[in-house]
């Protein structure tokens, strides 16, 4: 006979049998504790996309790759591989002036799990101005019920990073010589998708007998996707004796273009035949008086029947009469007749470059300036150097020099008063002041001035020296009477009261080699001057008697 199981027995077998079958009965989509991806419902693919539009700025310069987001509405349990490709629209991906790498089925793996990926896209500078350009990018995948593709293309639009381009001349200055072809060019500082105008005035003193030029018209054209234009000049080889001449371009508008402001005018020098300056005088002597306009019978033969200053016109814009110059910037760039601001003049008659002083300026007196020797030696902190104004102005009309050569072979026999150094912190006397970025030489006498001229560079030029006596009287203007309004004067601080009255040649007197000869510029006359005294000094370059 069996014995019967008790109530609470059955229950609990049931209760443990209820448990297994719970637990039997979960589902196989669950995942672990771990976070083990699982795999999405079937009847729901994953969507996987990528924006519709997006936009990327061109690097300034090089390239730079870009990402594009691939985003997934969850995550796979397995690797997802996607296959990238983009085709032009408007943006070009072959040739100089490409705008990205062309893509062409590069597989890109997304890994199980991930729910977003970059997909790249290498963008370049190509150097062209040029409007937005668009390209189409898209991805591709093997067919799947676990996913689908929702959005499978973009349009990728990539703004330009170049401006409108500056225009300009390669050359500031081209010499010439008669016989010869001087180039320069016309020039953009970048590429540009728009055919580019600039329209040029002429201007100069050579004429079409002296040379001829490539244009065919001051309207030029630069294509668009080229980057200059050659502008040339070739210089008749015409026999005749004559002065330096010029041809100067001038940008005075363009179109799809800005102009270059500080390289906007060429000018081709055409040196010639060195002559020799006319006196300016063009006033006769009437038997009284030295102003008379018209020539006197009674007095024939005078200056002013011949050379070149009788047949001076009307427009003295260059040059009084017969004198014609050009004005040079520091740099030794030409400048318009009307410039304010000039460094140097090239005499186009003699082709000699003259300097053209800085304004006068007054200097403290000696005592002063050894006070403030003093104090600075004892505290340079709290005694700055204070003569900034007069040291930018080392070039003024009105400091004085000695006369010193220490060249055995061009002194005479004697070299004259060497000065003492100024001190580098603080380089000014009462007779002469430097510039604070002067390297030495800092002398009150002509071979310390000199050799900072040269030093600098004044105006392209590293071989300055003093004038021979003729070349000295060659750039003065000995005509009296009134001053025709429409000249321009290129050397303000010479006859100017205020300036050095008398400069220093580089001739010693072979009587008294202690002494040289001396110019006044108010007069042009010649005297000799002791070498130790104190005088103007006013440069010169390119003409060696």
């Amino acid at each position: 006979m069996h014995k019967q199981k008790s109530h609470w027995q059955l229950n609990k077998t049931s209760a443990a049998l209820l448990v297994l079958a719970i637990a039997g009965c979960k589902s196989g989509h669950e995942g672990s504790s771990g976070g083990t991806p699982t795999d999405p419902d079937p009847t729901t693919p994953v969507q996987v996309s990528i924006p519709n539009t997006i936009s990327f700025l061109e690097p300034t310069s090089g390239s730079s790759t870009e990402s594009i987001t691939v985003t997934l509405s969850e995550a796979l349990s397995s690797e997802l591989s996607l296959t990238l490709s983009t085709t032009d629209v408007t943006a070009r991906s072959e040739g100089t002036f490409k705008n990205y790498d062309s893509i062409s089925s590069q597989v890109i793996t997304i890994p199980a799990g991930s729910t977003s990926a970059s997909l790249p896209l290498n963008i370049l500078h190509n150097n062209l101005h040029e409007t937005n350009k668009t390209l189409q990018y898209t991805i591709s995948a093997d067919s799947s019920d676990s996913y689908e593709l929702s959005n499978a293309l973009s349009t990728v639009t990539i703004t330009d990073a170049d401006a409108e381009p500056t225009v300009s001349f390669s050359h500031n200055n081209k010499v010439v010589l008669e016989g010869d072809t001087a180039q320069s060019n016309i020039e953009l500082s970048h590429y540009s998708y728009k055919d580019i105008t600039i329209t040029l005035e002429q201007s100069g003193i050579a004429t079409d007998d002296d040379y001829t030029s490539n244009l065919t018209s001051l309207t030029i054209q630069i294509n668009a996707e080229e980057l200059s234009s050659p502008i040339s000049i070739t210089a008749k080889q015409d026999g005749l004796s004559e002065g330096g001449e010029t041809v100067i371009y001038t940008m005075n508008a363009s179109g799809n273009a800005v102009i270059d402001t500080s390289n906007d005018t060429l000018s081709f020098y055409i040196p010639g035949d060195n002559q020799i300056n006319d006196t300016g005088y063009v006033n006769y002597f009437d038997g009284a008086n030295f102003d008379a306009q018209v020539s006197q019978p009674a007095y024939p033969n005078q200056d002013a029947e011949y050379g070149l200053d009788p047949a001076d016109g009307a427009e003295h814009a260059d040059g009084q009469h017969g004198f014609k110059f050009t004005k040079l910037d520091y740099s030794g760039n030409i400048l318009p007749n009307s410039a304010s601001d000039w460094a140097c003049v090239r005499d186009e008659r003699t082709g000699m470059y003259i300097e053209a002083k800085q304004q006068p300026i007054d200097l403290p007196s000696q005592g002063v300036i050894d006070q403030w020797l003093e104090d600075y030696a004892e505290d340079p902190d709290a005694n700055p150097y204070p003569y900034s104004t007069e040291s930018a102005y080392w070039r003024s009309s009105a400091y004085l020099y000695t006369w010193y050569d220490s060249v055995s072979t061009t002194n005479g026999g004697s070299a004259g008063h060497k000065n003492d150094e100024l001190l580098a912190d603080g380089p000014i006397s009462s007779a002469c002041a430097y510039s604070t970025n002067s390297g030495g030489n800092r002398r009150c006498d002509a071979e310390g001035y000199l050799a900072n001229l040269n030093s600098f560079g004044a105006c392209g030029v590293n071989n300055w020296r003093l004038p021979s006596p003729a070349e000295a009287r060659s750039f003065i203007n000995y005509n009296v009477g009134t001053i025709d309004p429409a000249t321009v004067d290129y050397f303000p601080y010479i006859k100017n009261v205020s300036s050095v009255d008398t400069i220093y040649t580089q001739s010693t007197s072979v009587g008294a080699t202690s002494s040289a000869w001396c110019m006044s510029t108010q007069t042009g006359q010649m005297k000799l001057c002791n070498k130790g005294t104190y005088q103007g000094v006013i440069a010169v370059s390119g003409v060696v008697e």
